[in-house]
């Protein structure tokens, strides 16, 4: 997978497909294989691009901030390295955050938007989500947080389908 300068850090990025860009934004844990799915499927019509967030992964460190506005500033200077004025976006539970910035901040770079298992503000529920995450990952690491946190993100659906019958599809 190609690393890609976006200016300020260097992003970890799979682009698959060709035809109108529809950019994938994961959730918290933030890797871009958790699109894997839907990424095989429309790259058949679209131009799919997914990325690490900032600090995941194969992306870079960032020196500073780690919000949702900063990966929505990822995003933008991701499109303008890439050559794309506007994307369909699609962004699941923290990554649909980010979404919620990009089409308040940026609406003219944007078709078609899709947010997933996402919130608006952080209320009593969405905090105790997010701490109870943050402790699983101190006490168990990050392999338990990934399986409980796509629990969270994925949902039960996740589990009642054999992956190669569905991709026969």
């Amino acid at each position: 997978m190609p690393r890609i300068d976006i200016g300020e850090i260097t992003l970890n990025v799979e682009e698959r497909g060709e035809g109108p860009a529809f950019i994938f934004i994961p959730g918290l844990v933030g890797l871009l294989n958790a699109w894997e799915f839907q990424v095989a499927h429309f790259s058949q019509r679209f131009r799919c691009i997914s990325f690490d967030h900032r600090g995941t992964g194969d992306s870079d460190k960032p020196k500073d901030s780690y919000s949702t506005q900063a990966i929505a500033r990822d995003v933008i200077a991701l499109m303008d390295t890439l050559g794309i004025e506007r994307a369909h976006v699609a962004g699941t539970s923290t990554g649909g955050c980010v979404l919620q910035n990009l089409a308040i901040d940026y609406p003219n770079r944007l078709g078609v938007c899709i947010f997933s298992n996402t919130w608006v503000k952080a209320d009593e529920y969405i905090n105790r989500v997010q701490m109870t995450r943050k402790r699983i990952a101190l006490a168990y690491g990050p392999e338990e947080y990934v399986k409980v946190s796509s629990l969270f993100t994925s949902g039960a659906m996740q589990f009642r389908y054999d992956l190669d019958k569905v991709m026969e599809l």
